[in-house]
């Protein structure tokens, strides 16, 4: 027999309410069955301590306060289901009024009306929040109105129209903003024209027509479901989110993409065979590429030392500007940091840092520019001595890859690992923080020549940020060194 079936008779066992036969069947398993026999004395046990336990007396007024906790219950439900019945009987008394004394049709179609409008109001004035507006000009800068035939001098907060035709002189800067979707900068000598302005209730669609100049646009996490398109007289440009530079000059156009990707297609001679395809290459983040009229695009390549810092522009278009280094988005970021990488600091932001830190800023952008490497070393130091004694700031991450970026670049490299040390070791969180190590290792394996030590940085990096743009670039160092 199975012990699970005989457990089960083992408490009528002990009352003595088995049958003669099972019992007899019982008692001989049990003679043989250990396990059963333990489990039998466990329960007689149990039952003899049941036994032995005094009975459980009422306390004094157990029947009183049991009421009481009863009634207070009961009253809680009555009170709950009557003020249900309360409200429903107001619900069908109103229902019942406006069956008797019904609203008069004026009144709903006021209503109706008063709804509509505000609706409509509503749509209207989300619409209106994202067409482009002037946000800032500088120089000789004129627009010219189709609808009245006439030019007009832009002033801030003025919208733009489909149609205008943005005509800037040199040195001159206008900055257009669609509130929470993108900015745009024309500057120099240049002729845009706004050919589309489409706005919705959340998207807005832009084409741009450029015949020459310079153009600068950002756009911003919102701007997705949004499409902006740019024609120019080498080429289209189509962009879906990103950060850019155009350049058009007599029939060759010039494209840089700091982050994101654009599409630029080549056009077809209005006098060639329809058959001639129209070729489209993505230039993605860190590249450039060029086309002539009716020419194919160059292969996308990455930015020269001048054209990278050209192209830091972009930043000063961002929504929200706040100090930052001025280094890529994408895997090559390391090369722009060992090069001494600029610090951005915009004019709202000033406030926020001391004017001896700033003082400081400036003497190293100084003596970068007059190739004072001893200057540079100085000031660098005793930026970072200052850092040490004063009060931290939420830009301290910012200003030590700033030192640890100009070490490097005056050869000075020990002093360069040291700081990128401390921010891996006290900001571990930051973004910085995979950029910091991949510094250090690939100042073991570009300066100093160690590459054991570099490839266990780099296995580090990959270990501790795996899903970095920095971890791409270790990847691709630890298979160039195997």
């Amino acid at each position: 027999m199975r012990c699970d079936a005989k457990l089960k008779e083992l408490s009528l066992y002990i009352d003595g309410k088995l049958a003669g036969n099972k019992r007899q069947a019982l008692d001989e398993h049990l003679a043989k069955c250990p396990l059963c026999k333990a489990h039998l004395e466990g329960l007689e046990s149990l039952r003899s301590s049941l036994g032995n336990l005094s009975p459980i007396k009422e306390s004094t007024n157990f029947d009183l306060e049991f009421n009481r906790l009863l009634d207070k219950r009961l009253n809680k439900q009555r009170a709950r289901l009557w003020n249900w019945k309360e409200a429903i009987a107001g619900a069908g008394a109103s229902l019942r009024e406006s069956i008797i004394y019904p609203v008069p049709a004026v009144v709903k179609v006021a209503a109706s009306l008063v709804l509509v409008v505000t609706v409509l109001f509503g749509v209207r004035y989300q619409s209106l929040q994202k067409v482009p507006y002037v946000e800032f000009m500088s120089g000789e800068i004129k627009i010219y109105r189709p609808s009245n035939q006439t030019w007009v001098m832009p002033t801030p907060d003025m919208r733009l129209k489909p149609g205008d035709r943005i005509h800037a002189e040199d040195g001159a800067i206008l900055n257009i903003a669609s509130k929470e979707r993108y900015k745009m900068r024309v500057k120099d000598k240049s002729l845009i024209v706004i050919s589309k302005l489409e706005s919705g209730l959340r998207n807005i669609d832009t084409d741009l027509s450029i015949s020459y100049g310079n153009i600068l646009v950002n756009t911003t996490k919102e701007f997705k479901g949004s499409k902006m398109k740019l024609y120019t007289p080498a080429c289209e440009a189509e962009v879906v989110g990103t950060a850019f530079m155009v350049r058009v000059f007599e029939n060759r156009t010039w494209l840089g993409v700091l982050e994101g990707k654009v599409k630029i297609v080549s056009k077809v001679h209005p006098l060639k065979t329809k058959d001639e395809q129209r070729i489209a290459t993505h230039v993605s983040s860190g590249q450039k590429a060029r086309i002539r009229s009716y020419y194919y695009p160059t292969i996308p390549q990455l930015f020269t030392e001048k054209e990278w810092r050209s192209i830091q522009e972009l930043y000063q278009l961002q929504e929200s500007q706040q100090i930052m280094l001025l280094i890529g988005t994408g895997s090559n970021r390391i090369d722009n940091l060992l090069r001494a990488a600029p610090l951005y600091i915009p004019d709202i932001r000033k406030h926020d840092m001391p004017k001896n830190i700033q003082s400081l800023i400036g003497n190293i952008k100084d003596a970068i520019e007059n190739d004072n490497t001893a200057l540079v070393n100085q000031h660098s130091r005793e930026l970072e001595l200052l850092l040490e004694k004063g009060p931290g700031t939420r830009y301290n991450v910012e200003l030590l890859m700033f030192i640890a970026s100009h070490y490097h670049q005056t050869r000075n490299p020990q002093d360069a690992m040291r700081v990128f040390e401390q921010v891996l070791n006290e900001y571990p969180e930051s973004q910085m923080a995979p950029l910091a190590q991949c510094a250090i290792a690939t100042i073991y394996e570009k300066d100093l020549k160690e590459i054991n030590k570099a490839e266990r940085v780099y296995k580090q990096l990959l270990k501790a940020y795996p899903d970095s743009v920095d971890a791409i670039r270790a990847q691709e160092a630890l298979s160039s060194l195997r």
